[in-house]
């Protein structure tokens, strides 16, 4: 509350950047959580129209990573500043920048080639984050990334890529904390999908947790008995309640028909 006589003034909702986009589902998380994201950067143009149809409000930049610099995403924060209808001039600071950079290099369901070009795309996540000096950053890919190796010539036999990841992170100044592996199960999405989170911060600004589990998983087979560390979280167990059904999820949805 302000002084009697006077008026607290509203709070500033932080600035965001996603990064490889898509069509915009950690948009919509990081709006929900009470970001505007002024900015996004997605190279498919059928994506980046989705976005912008999804986001009407943020200023998308189709085009390859690689060859957009922090400048130009820059002058679409301050487009994105203008579109959100915000008063004043947008003073540079960046709040966060998420991303999920390309992941089929990584991942044990792909073909996981060491050439593919895409598994430099984290780098550039790396790089729009040294440049643009957000509070925080998030960058979210599959769990296959916390063991791959490192092809670097120069790269040492054991090294892994997200070390050189992590080392890169903390070269442009930011703390990083230990990746987390987690499971969209566990916070009311009908899905086994397990994701891994690397979460940095700069100097001065505390290092988030990872969020507890909300809800256990439905079991997948009738005979599945609740404990302790519940597919694969060590503080799940039958005190929380059951998580959603994919009939829970859609069963509102129109018959297509």
């Amino acid at each position: 509350m302000g002084r009697r006589g006077t008026k607290t003034p509203p709070q500033r909702r932080p600035v965001a950047i996603d990064l490889f986009s898509g069509a915009g589902g950690l948009s919509l998380g990081a709006e929900r959580a009470g970001f505007d994201v002024l900015a996004a950067l997605e190279y498919d143009p059928i994506h980046a129209a989705a976005h912008a149809y999804n986001f009407p409000q943020t200023e998308i930049v189709c085009a390859n990573a690689k060859e957009v610099s922090g400048e130009e995403i820059r002058k679409a924060i301050k487009a994105g500043w203008k579109l959100h209808n915000r008063s004043g001039r947008w003073n540079g600071t960046v709040d966060a920048i998420f991303g999920g950079p390309p992941c089929q290099g990584f991942s044990v369901g792909g073909v996981g080639e060491a050439t593919d070009d895409r598994n430099e795309m984290v780098f550039e996540f790396a790089r729009f984050v040294g440049e643009l000096k957000p509070r925080y950053f998030v960058m979210e890919n599959v769990p296959g990334l916390q063991g791959y190796p490192d092809h670097e010539p120069d790269a040492k036999i054991g090294e892994r890529l997200l070390d050189r990841l992590i080392w890169q992170l903390e070269f442009v100044g930011y703390e990083v904390a230990r990746p987390v592996v987690l499971n969209a199960a566990f916070y009311g999405v009908p899905q086994d999908r397990r994701r891994l989170f690397l979460v940095g911060a700069l100097p001065g600004e505390a290092l988030p947790a990872a969020p507890a589990p909300k809800v256990r998983p439905v079991p997948k087979r009738v005979d599945d008995k609740p404990r302790k560390g519940f597919a694969g979280h060590k503080d799940a167990d039958e005190s929380l309640p059951m998580g959603p059904t994919v009939s829970d999820a859609i069963r509102d949805l129109p018959n297509a028909d």
